[in-house]
């Protein structure tokens, strides 16, 4: 009779990389970098709205042609 190996039951340890100090680095520049640049796009954003007329803010976009 056979036997038929069986999973375990008990929890797998999952190892997570572990991340050189080099790559740590890396990664709070690039967020701080990330989060600079959502800052800085929030701020031109409030910039235009703020220099831009009353007529331009209008839903009805007119060439000044007409």
């Amino acid at each position: 009779m056979q036997v038929r190996a069986r999973l375990s039951t008990q929890a797998i340890p999952v190892y997570r990389n572990v991340m050189s100090d080099k790559d740590e680095k890396q990664a709070r520049l690039a967020q701080a970098l990330r989060e600079n640049l959502r800052r800085r796009k929030a701020q031109a954003r409030e910039i235009k709205t703020d220099q831009e007329p009353s007529s331009a803010r209008s839903d009805t976009h007119q060439s000044p042609n007409e």
